[in-house]
């Protein structure tokens, strides 16, 4: 009779095991990168080899740097029966409508690289209500670092000019990202001017444009810092261009081109962001939160950056 019991058991924790793969091969969980650059590619990726690992099924949606595309393909995924989305808002504001919506339709939303809430009211580590998890770097502690480095490179008496180069209009890392860069300036002691704040469209093209006319307005600036690999490597080439000598520094690096212009000298220092990482630690928080609710419970889940300089690239393998 325990025999019989034992083997029973050991039938029903069987089927039990086919089951919960059955399970897992059927999970869909979708990722929603703002567009298919170099770092959303890299989310993608990173998203998609986790997906083997885990058995679920990945789902990749190209925003195409459109709010509306994005509002519009989570409605599509609704309708199809989407187990749980991981979200890299283009609208940190508006995203918040689609948040409610998936929340309410019982779709656990993992969200990664851009905030999700008005930064106006959110820090930059809040998770927005209903959000299983917000996946990403501490963007303050991240561009303070950079902060930090520049605020000894600085003229003492007064007359150090700066210029800051953002990304794209509506992404609350801007903010975040400036705020941690003003920071630590002002932290140092150091006196200076921010000559000139400019928006770009994440792009190489936008930032050398940008720079060209933030340069020109302002030959004697010492500091160029963006928000971003690309913008700062289109800076780089404007100053090249205009024998400017302004050091071009940014937050959000790590990337290959960002990388080669620290060996080239064109660019000074950058942190080293990890979208692969990033897409890997989403679909992981996803996977567990549509497998096992509440397992996150709006959990703030970050990576930490090391600074990039020439004596330190060796630390930061490019991602994007």
């Amino acid at each position: 009779m325990q025999m019989k019991t034992t083997m029973l058991g050991a039938l029903a924790a069987s089927v039990a095991l086919v089951a919960t793969m059955a399970t897992a091969q059927e999970i869909k969980l979708a990722v929603m990168p703002a567009g298919m650059d170099t770092f959303g590619s890299a989310v993608a990726r990173g998203f998609s080899d986790e997906a083997k690992k885990l058995g679920f099924t990945p789902v990749v949606i190209d925003s195409q740097w459109s709010a509306e595309n994005q509002a519009n393909a989570i409605d599509d995924l609704l309708v199809q029966g989407i187990n749980g989305i991981g979200l890299l808002p283009i609208d940190s504001v508006a995203s918040m409508a689609w948040v409610d919506k998936l929340v309410e339709a019982k779709v656990p939303v993992v969200s990664g690289g851009s905030a999700v809430g008005d930064p106006a009211k959110y820090g930059q580590t809040d998770v927005y209500a209903g959000l299983a998890a917000f996946v990403n770097v501490d963007e303050i502690k991240s561009a303070g670092v950079v902060g930090d480095m520049v605020a000894k490179m600085l003229p003492t008496d007064g007359s150090a000019q700066v210029a800051i180069v953002q990304g794209a209009p509506g992404y609350a890392a801007n903010d975040y990202r400036k705020q941690g860069f003003i920071a630590a300036l002002d932290k140092s002691g150091v006196k200076y001017t921010v000559v000139a704040d400019q928006p770009t469209d994440w792009s190489v093209e936008k930032g050398e444009a940008v720079c060209q006319n933030i340069l020109t307005a302002n030959p004697d600036v010492n500091v160029i810092f963006t928000t971003a690999d690309p913008m700062a490597v289109g800076c780089a080439n404007a100053a090249a261009s205009m024998g400017s000598k302004a050091a071009i520094v940014d937050t959000a690096g790590g990337m290959k081109i960002g990388n080669d212009a620290i060996i080239a000298g064109t660019m000074l220092a950058s942190t080293c962001f990890k979208p692969e990482t990033m897409g890997r630690m989403m679909a992981q928080a996803l996977y567990e939160e549509v497998t096992k609710p509440g397992t996150h419970k709006g959990e703030f889940i970050a990576y930490d950056p090391p600074l990039v300089t020439k004596d330190t690239l060796g630390d930061c393998v490019p991602e994007w």
